[in-house]
């Protein structure tokens, strides 16, 4: 047997059995990032799923304050055409005065957007959907927030109840239990300057009202984007 022959056989056996080691240990690096990987990415679609159903309950929130801000402007409209028609009907001059004047509060949930925060918003690897969502949180939905319950002209009531109240009540009895008798007058015989300051302020009401009807527009649209946006990430499984 030719001498070189065990040395041979030896670092064959060296090298498979180094081969076999170095292919085990890239296995077992392979299949730990693999499953870490697929842990990750189950994390962040549970992630995803409870940011959607947050943000699908709080479009439906704003919806109900938009839809409020338009029947506001609707109430405030019909005050005015008192003051224009001697012969209107004041039966629902109570209900237009509420509803002109209600204030709303914004009502956001934020838990699934806070757990997110907490183990790092590179949680969502898509950059635009995490931009998108981290704007409308950390910014969108405080703006309107701030508009609804920090602006000082958007609160209706404080500013508007007293003055309106008393021109109405020259003209209409809120206490009267029998309708036909509660019309007192017609708006339209205020006095003059009473008149014009009561139309003044409707006006003002209108205003601040599209304002606000404005911005949640812009919300809206940018949060329905946000859940399509959701939906075709999620839909990559």
């Amino acid at each position: 047997m030719n001498p070189e022959t065990p040395r041979r056989w030896f670092a064959s056996d060296f090298f498979l059995n180094m081969l076999a080691t170095l292919v085990g240990v890239l296995l077992a690096f392979w299949l730990t990032e693999w499953a870490s990987d697929r842990d990750f990415k189950s994390k962040e679609r549970h992630l995803l799923q409870e940011v959607h159903h947050e943000l699908s309950v709080n479009l439906k929130d704003l919806q109900l304050n938009l839809n409020g801000h338009h029947s506001s402007i609707a109430s405030t409209k019909a005050l005015g055409k008192l003051l224009t028609d001697p012969n209107a009907s004041m039966d629902t001059l109570y209900f237009h005065y509420i509803a002109a004047l209600r204030d709303f509060t914004s009502i956001q949930h934020t838990a699934a957007y806070e757990t997110l925060k907490s183990r790092g918003v590179e949680s969502v690897t898509n950059d635009s959907l995490r931009t998108q969502i981290a704007d409308l949180y950390d910014f969108d939905f405080e703006s309107i927030q701030k508009i609804e319950e920090e602006y000082s002209p958007h609160e209706f009531f404080e500013h508007y109840n007293e003055p309106i109240l008393q021109s109405l009540a020259k003209c209409f009895d809120f206490g009267a239990t029998d309708k036909a008798k509660a019309r007192i007058m017609p708006l339209t015989q205020l006095p003059a300057i009473e008149k014009n300051l009561l139309n003044a302020r409707l006006r003002k009401l209108i205003y601040d009202r599209q304002f606000s009807i404005m911005n949640y527009e812009g919300v809206i649209k940018k949060l329905e984007k946000t859940l399509k946006d959701l939906e075709t990430e999620l839909a990559k499984g």
